[in-house]
């Protein structure tokens, strides 16, 4: 623990499980667990390991060199890759026995043609982009894509084992972003029911995000893809959920020193901080290295003894706190997101204050942060140094 008395993040495993089968439950499908960008900071490889052990046999992340390292330490559920692998990079998804989305005829066509040559089959979700914009078949606006996807379901060096698209506002529960998301569930059914008809069969089908699992229902899927809601972060705003979560990451440091400052004293950079009183202030070693971003200046951490305030603009490695009327003494513990008591400071808090959403908060916290995971009936708990 001492090697953690600087900056840390606590891993909940216990809370990680439980969002998981709360979400299979609401959902009623198979989980496809996103854990893309090291599973948004929590550390990708002990929450898929956590996840297998509960069951969790399907994940998702970004790119190739995710899927790799996972592979590496010794993941062998099914990985889902929602970005382009380079054609360079086609035999790793063999050897790894990788499943690669495919949003593009001329793509699927040059992963056919390797695999063929290689005498395989490469494993493949077909990607549609019913009103997000990005990758994907666009078929949306009563327009579809019927004829292109044959010629890509003709392809005979590919396993076509799904079909998905992704949408783009089922984070709002405003009128008319429910309605945009349930246009693109109508053209996402529809042309998979097209597809259905002329005789092609997709053993996954899926679409609903964190939001569409939690707002919008989706009878056409037999499958899910939780983000957010599996580290247990609503993704509607003010953390509105139908399903109980419980946060997975909280942050964690110790007070440094603490020193009293005159009236009129400045504290930290640009001296936009000057003290209207004399001051008791405790010295935070943490900052926007760490991923406690500079716009958080001026919000509140919890003490043993209750909330306080940040004072003066955060530095790279630091930042100050006024602890006034507080009871507060070199080694203290101060939380920066997360429960003690009656106090809580959210990642949804956190996101506000910085005009950001909590995604970005959480994938923030940068490498140089020790991760702890901490479950139940674990004696030891298991460091991990990203």
């Amino acid at each position: 623990m001492e090697s953690l008395r600087r900056y840390w993040a606590e891993i909940n495993l216990d809370a990680l499980r439980e969002n998981a089968l709360a979400l299979q439950q609401k959902s009623g499908k198979e989980l496809f667990c996103v854990i893309k960008a090291d599973a948004y900071g929590h550390g990708d490889y002990a929450v898929a390991r956590e996840l297998e052990n509960c069951g969790i046999k399907h994940f998702a992340v970004s790119n190739l060199q995710e899927a790799m390292s996972l592979r590496e330490k010794g993941i062998a559920s099914d990985l889902l890759i929602f970005g382009t692998t380079p054609e360079t990079s086609f035999s790793q998804l063999l050897a790894d026995d990788l499943t690669q989305t495919v949003y593009s005829y001329e793509y699927a066509r040059k992963l056919s043609d390797f695999s063929l040559k290689k005498n395989a089959r490469l494993r493949v979700h077909i990607k549609l982009d019913t009103g997000m914009g990005r990758m994907g078949f666009r078929c949306c606006d009563g327009l579809f894509a019927t004829e292109e996807l044959k010629k890509v379901l003709a392809l005979p060096g590919l396993l076509f084992e799904g079909i998905y698209t992704h949408f783009s506002s089922a984070d709002s529960r405003s009128e008319t972003d429910i309605a945009y998301t349930l246009e693109q569930y109508r053209c996402f059914e529809t042309q998979v029911q097209i597809l259905q008809d002329a005789g092609y069969e997709f053993r996954w089908i899926h679409c609903q995000n964190s939001g569409g699992i939690l707002l919008h229902e989706a009878p056409v899927c037999n499958a899910c893809r939780p983000g957010l809601v599996l580290y247990g972060i609503s993704p509607f705003e003010g953390g509105w959920t139908p399903v109980p979560l419980r946060q997975v990451m909280s942050l964690h440091a110790t007070i440094t020193d603490v020193k009293v400052l005159p009236v009129g004293a400045f504290v930290s950079y640009g001296r936009h901080f000057q003290a209207a009183r004399e001051t008791k202030t405790a010295i935070v070693p943490v900052g926007y290295a760490d991923g406690y971003l500079r716009c958080l200046s001026g919000g509140e951490v919890i003490l043993p003894a209750g909330k306080a305030k940040t004072i003066g603009n955060i530095c790279m490695d630091q930042f100050m706190v006024d602890v006034t009327d507080l009871p507060v003494s070199p080694g203290d513990e101060c939380i920066l997101m997360g429960k003690k008591g009656n106090f809580e400071i959210s990642a949804w808090e956190l996101a506000k204050r910085a005009g950001t959403i909590p995604y970005e908060i959480i994938c923030g916290v940068s490498r140089r942060v020790p991760r702890l995971y901490e479950k139940a009936g674990c004696d030891n708990k298991e460091i991990s140094y990203l």
